[in-house]
């Protein structure tokens, strides 16, 4: 049929003198079939206008496009519309595209009432597919907004589907938002430790590691101790930021790491690390001694005074003293810190303290 026989049909159906029920039936199935016969045209913007007008199901549009339909779906909506390639299946992506986020603003202004189980469960389910959908038609015609749709807090991307898509893709820096927001932090760092040994590549690297274990909070701890182990051992500096360049307003979801744990880790991996921790102690490896910043990076800038860990770092100092490593730079910072803390406890350090330590164990005595 034509566009004009389509119209001719509707002017029919509205003059038909039959209950409202049906006359509407009528309509409806009138348009709905206009609306294919403009698909099958390649019309699509004015194709989807109509299903979008008839209030079609989103699931159903999207059948128009089978390859974007999960498995579980693709039999149900078998509409026989030609297989679409090239320009003319960017043209209808686009198209879709604009359906589905007018109906993805509509669909966030109606949800917010749960007392209904099964329209909850309908709503997030269907949530999903238009999410999804969006994400396979970016990444095929929009690949600049992959990245925002990942980032955007309420995104609803089915995992297993998004993550097939984005892998066969090979957008591996998309594929590791998608982690990090469904939480997916062991993944996310697996690949992005397969991809930071790679010599080429938006991943390649330890920057982006560093700076997703930035993000991460105490309740993942040990995933931050177990991979950031390697940067510590190749890229001492960048792997210290891991612990010391955070955000630590308590209404941060992320939150500050806890001090003595951090240290005990630290210590386990290197001790020289776990005094520039504690100091701020640029690496030592430039061979040029300075300082990170002008006070002890935890006893000062964090303003703890917790007396173990105060302990901790004289400890820590006089190990590496008797290891002969940079003996008087470390010397003067003892002194230095012995003579202005007040928070370490003097009667359980100085026993460590060998007799030739003597201006050491004088201020110890003195506390």
């Amino acid at each position: 049929m034509s566009s004009s026989q389509f119209e001719l049909s509707l002017r029919l159906a509205e003059m038909i003198d039959d209950d409202d029920e049906k006359k509407f039936e009528c309509l409806y199935d009138i348009q709905f079939k206009f609306a294919l016969h403009l698909f099958t045209k390649h019309r699509f913007e004015e194709s989807l206008r109509i299903f979008a007008r008839l209030d079609t199901g989103p699931i159903e549009v999207i059948g128009l496009f089978p390859a974007l339909l999960p498995k579980s779906h693709t039999k149900q909506y078998d509409y026989r519309v030609p297989v679409l390639a090239g320009a003319e299946l960017e043209k209808g992506y686009l198209a879709l595209i604009e359906y589905l986020m007018e109906k993805r603003n509509l669909q966030k202004k109606s949800t917010g009432n749960d007392s209904d189980v099964d329209l909850a469960s309908y709503q997030r389910d269907l949530s999903e597919i238009i999410d999804t959908t969006l994400l396979k038609c970016y990444v095929e015609v929009k690949e600049s907004l992959v990245g925002p749709l990942l980032k955007h807090p309420d995104n609803n991307c089915h995992l297993q589907e998004s993550e097939r898509t984005l892998i066969k893709a090979e957008k591996w820096s998309d594929l590791v938002l998608l982690y990090s927001s469904k939480r997916e932090h062991a993944k996310a760092l697996k690949l992005l430790i397969e991809k930071a040994h790679q010599k080429s590549g938006s991943l390649s690297g330890h920057t982006r590691t560093v700076e997703y274990l930035q993000n991460l909070g105490p309740d993942y701890l040990d995933l931050i101790f177990e991979y950031s182990k390697w940067i510590l051992k190749a890229h001492q500096f960048d792997g210290l930021k891991i612990f010391t360049v955070r955000n630590e307003d308590p209404r941060s979801e992320v939150g500050p790491l806890p001090v003595e744990k951090v240290v005990k880790f630290l210590k386990e991996v290197n001790k020289e690390i776990a005094i520039k921790y504690l100091v701020g102690k640029l690496d030592f490896l430039t061979r040029v001694v300075t300082w990170f910043c002008s006070q002890e990076h935890v006893i000062h800038e964090w303003r703890y005074k917790t007396p173990d860990l105060h302990n901790e770092l004289i400890l820590l100092y006089l190990f590496e003293i008797q290891e002969n490593r940079f003996v008087e730079d470390y010397r003067e910072q003892l002194m230095s810190f012995l003579e202005n803390s007040e928070s370490y406890k003097a009667a359980t350090l100085i026993r460590r303290f060998p007799p030739d330590f003597r201006h050491e164990r004088a201020l110890l005595s003195e506390n």
